[in-house]
C-alpha cells in the first residue's frame, strides 16, 4: 500500500525560467522525503513548462499539470487545493526558494503540536540571489515567543496585531491542512492580491495554529512580476476583489470589534 504523502509541494511556474531551476532543486533537495509536487505552469512563452516536465521525468514526487494564462496564481494554488494528496499543502512560486530543511522541520513541529490548520513561519526578501539571508531582514507576523505555544485563528490575528498595523499576507508563509481549507470551502479569488483577500477567511477560520521562528522560505524580488509591473491593477483589485472580500466575511461573521480595529489598521498601511 503507497504511503499517503505529509506534504503537497504546489509550484506555480508560469514565465519563470530563469528562475525555475533553483526553485525545483530547492524542493527536490529536501531532507524530508514524503512529499508530492504538482508543478501547475500556465500557458508560457518560455521554457517554464519544459523545464518541470524534465523534472518530473527524473522525478516521480513530481507531476505537472497545465493550465490557460490567468494573470493570476489563484487558479494554481486553487487546483492544489482541490487534488493534493498530501495532509498538508506548502506553496511555491516558480521564481522563489525554500531552505532545504524546511518540510522536516515542519513535520517535527507537527508531530510535536498534533493536526494544525495553519502552521505559520518567517521568509526573507531579496532581489540578488546571492544575498546574505542571515544578515536579511526576517519578515513575520509573530515573535520569537509565539513559537512556544498553540493559539485560535482570531488570536493570530490579534498576535499580528503588534507589528504596528503592518501585516505580510503571503500565501507562501505558511503551510495548511487541506482538509481544513476544503471542508471550508476557502479557496482563493481572482486577482494579483488573492493574498491579501484569502488571509483573513483563513486565519479567522482556523482553530489551531502555530509559530516556527524560522526562515524557510526566499521570496524574490525581480521586475517583470506581477506584483512589480502592475500597479494599477494592485487598486483595482484592492477595490474589485479584497474589500469586498473582507466586507463578505465581517457581514457573515460576529467578528470581534479588537479584530475588526486591527484590520481596519492593517489596511491603512497596505494604502500606504
Amino acid at each position: 500500500m503507497t504511503q499517503s504523502p505529509l506534504f503537497t509541494v504546489v509550484l506555480a511556474g508560469y514565465q519563470t525560467e530563469p528562475y525555475l531551476r533553483k526553485a525545483l532543486d530547492s524542493i527536490a533537495s529536501q531532507t524530508f522525503r514524503n512529499f508530492e509536487v504538482i508543478c501547475y505552469v500556465e500557458e508560457s512563452t518560455d521554457r517554464s513548462l519544459e523545464i518541470c516536465r524534465a523534472e518530473a521525468e527524473r522525478d516521480p514526487r513530481f507531476k505537472v499539470v497545465t493550465g490557460p494564462k490567468s494573470g493570476c496564481v489563484g487558479p494554481t494554488r486553487n487546483y492544489g487545493i482541490d487534488h493534493a494528496s498530501g495532509e498538508y499543502i506548502v506553496f511555491v512560486d516558480g521564481d522563489d526558494w525554500i531552505m532545504e530543511d524546511m518540510l522536516e522541520k515542519l513535520s517535527v513541529k507537527l508531530e510535536q503540536t498534533g493536526p494544525l490548520d495553519v502552521l505559520a513561519f518567517a521568509c526573507v526578501s531579496v532581489s540578488d540571489e546571492d544575498a546574505d539571508l542571515k544578515t536579511t531582514p526576517k519578515l513575520s507576523n509573530f515573535s520569537a515567543r509565539d513559537t512556544d505555544t498553540l493559539f485560535s485563528g482570531p488570536d493570530a490575528i490579534r498576535r499580528s496585531g503588534r507589528n504596528g498595523g503592518q501585516f505580510f499576507a503571503y500565501t507562501v508563509l505558511n503551510t495548511y491542512r487541506t482538509a481544513f481549507l476544503r471542508e471550508n470551502h476557502l479557496h482563493q479569488p481572482g486577482g494579483i492580491l488573492e493574498d491579501f483577500a484569502w488571509m483573513p477567511h483563513v486565519w479567522y477560520h482556523a482553530k489551531r495554529m502555530a509559530y516556527l521562528d524560522e526562515v524557510f522560505y526566499v521570496y524574490r524580488r525581480r521586475p517583470g512580476s506581477l506584483t512589480t509591473e502592475a500597479s494599477a491593477r494592485v487598486i483595482h483589485d484592492i477595490a474589485k476583489t479584497v474589500l469586498p472580500g473582507l466586507l463578505d466575511l465581517i457581514s457573515a461573521e460576529p467578528v470581534p470589534e479588537d479584530i475588526l480595529t486591527i484590520w481596519s489598521n492593517q489596511w491603512i498601511a497596505v494604502f500606504y
